[in-house]
């Protein structure tokens, strides 16, 4: 996924930084479909992630920050960061089982296996999510997929999952492998469900742009309230691996209305960063904008939405100065080859002054000889 990124310069004093050990509070539930029971069951058990920020993860600031002066420097297409796998009891992480297991062969066996049978999911109250019945073998499925999050009090016969807004969409639209009923046993239409989930949220057309451009991409993408954000975004399955980014929509464009201008404020900007930092995220700003006009108000206008991603760091100027400090390799090179010139020369300059000393030595005594 390539991105851009934002560097912010954040000029504090006498080093007042806030250091942060990584947190791992990323709740999720399981089945052991993928891995063995014994890998599984260090993470089945819910982790303690009601609040972003730990007092006991954290190192507390010696100096207040006098006053902030930031700029944005562009780069385009900077790697990603790499994963931080989670470890099993063994001590090795689960890198190599994610390769071994993509998030696209799963999610592809999701939906052959969803749209023979076309599992109905049933709205829920007016917040728009809906819970969704399907078989114990697809549960496994659903779960290796991380979509929903399983309900506890699940019946032999069948397994239960609540779906956000935007996962039951992207499953009925997008992969179009389950059916979704309203409160009142109606098969609603994608166009209906559209209009369900816009006249009760009024975010859902930019939320679920961004959820969609993720997902296919193969990013496993989750609630990221608890975080400041509005997604985070995994590498593979939750169970697997940490989130790597703290995601934010911004919706840009005169079809969006009041809803522009999120992060325009540098205050704002500055505080979803130092969020994001506490625990170990970086924050990746997705911009929703449109090609061209657009009306909202129709599911059609998901191929006209573009999704522009950049992701925002901090620039520590200790750390660049230090690294600018340190030679370069040329220079090293340069460096080796003048003290081995030096040391030619002077050996050079020893062999002559050796043989000068011997010959002065040899005429002083054949003059003493022919003087006895």
């Amino acid at each position: 996924m390539g991105v851009d990124t934002i560097m912010i310069q954040a000029e504090m004093a006498d080093d007042a930084l806030l250091e942060v050990a990584p947190a791992a509070g990323d709740t999720t539930t399981v089945f052991d479909s993928l891995v063995s029971p014994d890998e599984w069951s260090e993470y089945m058990a819910p982790m303690s992630a009601s609040r972003w920020w730990r007092p006991s993860s954290c190192v507390t600031r010696r100096n207040a920050a006098r006053w902030w002066s930031a700029f944005c420097h562009w780069v385009e297409h900077m790697d990603l960061p790499g994963p931080r796998w989670k470890k099993g009891k063994d001590g090795k992480d689960f890198g190599s089982l994610a390769a071994a297991n993509p998030m696209s062969a799963i999610v592809s066996e999701l939906k052959a296996s969803f749209i023979s049978s076309k599992p109905v999911a049933i709205l829920s109250g007016p917040c728009g999510s809906a819970v969704l019945g399907v078989q114990p073998e697809q549960a496994g499925i659903l779960n290796r997929a991380a979509f929903g999050h399983g309900i506890e009090n699940a019946t032999a016969q069948k397994h239960w999952f609540q779906l956000s807004p935007e996962e039951v969409f992207y499953l009925c639209h997008a992969l179009n492998c389950i059916r979704v009923d309203s409160q009142d046993n109606k098969q609603m239409t994608q166009v209906e469900l559209w209009d369900y989930f816009t006249s009760g949220w009024e975010l859902f057309p930019e939320m679920y742009k961004a959820y969609s451009h993720l997902r296919l991409k193969n990013w496993v993408v989750r609630s990221g309230l608890q975080y400041g954000a509005d997604f985070v975004a995994y590498r593979h399955h939750p169970a697997l691996v940490h989130s790597e980014f703290a995601v934010v929509v911004v919706p840009e464009g005169a079809e969006f209305g009041n809803r522009c201008g999120r992060l325009e404020v540098w205050s704002d900007l500055l505080c979803a960063l130092r969020a994001s930092g506490s625990v170990a995220k970086t924050l990746l700003v997705l911009t929703i904008s449109s090609s061209s006009k657009c009306e909202l108000s129709s599911p059609d206008c998901l191929q006209q939405l573009v999704v522009h991603e950049r992701k925002i760091t901090r620039w520590i100027p200790q750390q660049c100065r230090e690294q600018r400090c340190e030679p370069r390799r040329d220079e090293v090179n340069r460096e080796d080859l003048i003290i081995k010139k030096e040391s030619v020369v002077f050996n050079h300059w020893g062999v002559i002054l050796g043989f000068t000393v011997l010959s002065s030595l040899l005429v002083y005594r054949l003059k003493f000889r022919q003087w006895s």
